[in-house]
């Protein structure tokens, strides 16, 4: 079987999207965004691996409180105010206005920009919380993303679940999609870090590590604590 370039395995991921009738129902917005993450990150020198659960209840339209957990910790963010807006929305009705045609898209996802490195870091974006994505966003948001230029797999994945996948980048980020190497379902997300730590006044940054994102579990609930 001939190896799927990036292209191929996006347009792939996005007739899988098409064909999955199990997305997130239309959340209202006074309604919250569940997720449970699994993370599992894995020092470059030495080996050691740390690995969290957090789970997250996100504002739909971002007129609650939300909480997220990061790495273990657990953060009480504000509602938006009165001039504030999410980038990219979660409301449904925000994305609902968005096109389906690749490239149309596309120029969306460049927000203004002539940049593609801008786009695909946009496009990343709309994963990293979970979003009930109008019918052919998602899969338009795929096809958008496959046609930026240089963008390219890793397909040496294992997913924080276990899950053998198949990463797609931009040569800029040291983030990428992890999509089922035979499945081609969106998996989650990686990406490479360090710590960082001043030394006069300075930021260094040591103890390099790669880092797997897989989204658990996710839904749609009333309030901050439920669970679907």
């Amino acid at each position: 079987m001939a190896t799927l370039s990036a292209a191929e395995l996006l347009h792939k991921a996005a007739d899988r999207t098409r064909a999955d009738t199990t997305g997130l129902p239309v959340p209202r917005g006074d309604q919250y965004f569940y997720t449970r993450t699994r993370t599992v990150r894995t020092y470059r020198k030495g080996g050691k691996v740390r690995t969290w659960t957090d789970e997250s209840w996100t504002s739909v339209d971002g007129s609650r409180p939300s909480r997220r957990q990061e790495y273990g910790k657990v953060h009480d963010d504000p509602p938006l105010g009165a001039d504030e807006v999410r980038w990219p929305p979660t409301a449904y009705t925000a994305l609902a206005k968005w096109p389906t045609d690749p490239a149309e898209l596309l120029e969306r996802l460049r927000t203004g920009t002539a940049g593609d490195d801008d786009a695909f870091m946009t496009a990343v974006q709309l994963f990293a919380v979970p979003r009930a994505m109008p019918p052919g966003l998602e899969a338009a948001t795929f096809e958008a993303v496959a046609r930026i230029p240089g963008i390219r797999t890793d397909r040496r994945v294992v997913d924080a679940l276990g899950r053998r996948g198949v990463a797609v980048a931009h040569p800029t980020f040291d983030f990428a999609f992890v999509f089922g190497a035979r499945s081609y379902g969106f998996l989650g997300r990686s990406l490479e870090g360090s710590t960082g730590y001043l030394v006069d006044g300075r930021l260094k940054y040591r103890d390099p590590y790669d880092e797997m994102r897989a989204r658990a579990e996710s839904g749609v609930v009333d309030r901050v604590g439920q669970r679907p």
